[in-house]
């Protein structure tokens, strides 16, 4: 499969195995990232990634979703179903041009998501308007916001520097 990926260009940058609920690693789940090895897309603080998703046992289809690698933090964000598709192909055959053609589906979208992020960096929020969503940020997180031991403010506090801004991308 990777060397479907890497023969679209696109080239591994992380790899990571999540702890699996059985305590097994072959039953564990996988994350790659890749990225374009041609970048096209430039943000401010972040590179758009390919995340693909697969489990050791091969129970679970392959999953392919949209990224950013947050250069600030180096965090990585999966964007949500919700805001762009996600693919997902079974472990049926040969599925390499399937997962490879996801791959550039997604790829296709990264100048969408690019002018997405940018509209958040130029949208300055008020002092309110900045509670409220780290509010609303803790709701989504926590069913019993009151019981997660933290203020929304909390959330809004600073720990670097290259983080500080009042835009919605920063808060």
């Amino acid at each position: 499969m990777l060397s479907g990926l890497m023969s679209a260009w696109f080239v591994p940058v992380d790899a990571r195995q999540a702890i699996s609920r059985r305590g097994s690693p072959v039953h564990a789940r996988h994350i790659l990232r890749l990225r374009r090895r041609y970048e096209t897309v430039q943000l401010r603080d972040s590179i758009p990634e390919i995340v693909f998703l697969n489990s050791h046992d091969g129970s679970s289809a392959y999953q392919l979703r949209m990224g950013l690698f947050r250069v600030v933090c180096t965090n990585g964000m999966i964007v949500s179903r919700g805001a762009f598709p996600a693919y997902c192909v079974s472990h049926r055959g040969d599925v390499v041009d399937e997962v490879v053609a996801a791959a550039l589906n997604i790829a296709e979208r990264f100048e969408l998501l690019a002018g997405q992020v940018e509209r958040m960096e130029h949208r300055q929020l008020l002092t309110d308007e900045q509670h409220d969503f780290a509010g609303r940020a803790l709701a989504l997180r926590f069913e019993d916001a009151a019981s997660a031991g933290m203020r929304p403010s909390a959330l809004l506090a600073v720990q670097r520097v290259d983080d500080a801004g009042a835009d919605l991308w920063a808060c």
